[in-house]
């Protein structure tokens, strides 16, 4: 046995629970920190690069659900709406339309989701998008009842949303989304 692997032996023994648990806690602690500053690390050289190729940083906040949100303008207006890749279109509250100065037509398209099928649904034409610097001049909204999304919401205590902001602006802005760093990025 080699004087290194009799130390190594020695120090093993000495260890008790208590020194041993403190010991795996502080080499824990060690590794999350160098993982969270690497993925840190890794999110600046993400933001730098996209903004660099015109995109726009845009922070999300996130539910206790689970749902991530961020602020939009419409029309001058600040609202709040949930982010939805798998929702076709970017659809406003029906009643907020007055909120957010919204003229609309009734559609022939009916909407589907988490609430059902078939909901009725409105559309409007001309309307100005602005997600944190990203702007639409000549947005289409579709407005549709979000009651069953904010009467959940209400029930477990959080804020009611105005609009789900759907895949069309998502794929309009190139979007991306950096979940660790909760960024949302459009492209100017």
């Amino acid at each position: 046995m080699t004087a290194k692997t009799k130390l190594w032996k020695n120090m093993i023994i000495c260890l008790t629970t208590k020194n041993a648990f403190f010991i795996v806690t502080f080499l824990v602690i060690v590794g999350t920190s160098s993982a969270f500053s690497q993925a840190n690390n890794n999110g600046k050289k993400l933001s730098h690069f996209l903004e660099k190729n015109g995109y726009i940083a845009i922070k999300l906040e996130k539910y206790r659900t689970g749902h991530l949100y961020t602020e939009v303008t419409m029309n001058g207006v600040i609202g709040r709406f949930i982010v939805d890749s798998g929702a076709g279109a970017t659809i406003l509250e029906e009643k907020r339309k007055d909120k957010f100065n919204i003229v609309a037509t009734p559609s022939e398209l009916k909407g589907t989701g988490a609430g059902g099928s078939g909901i009725a649904t409105q559309s409007s034409t001309n309307n100005k998008l602005i997600i944190n610097g990203y702007a639409s001049d000549n947005f289409t909204v579709m407005l549709m009842n979000l009651d069953h999304i904010n009467t959940a919401f209400k029930e477990l205590g959080m804020e009611e949303v105005d609009g789900v902001l759907g895949a069309d602006i998502l794929l309009l802005g190139q979007a991306i989304i950096d979940y660790p760093n909760m960024i949302l990025y459009l492209k100017k």
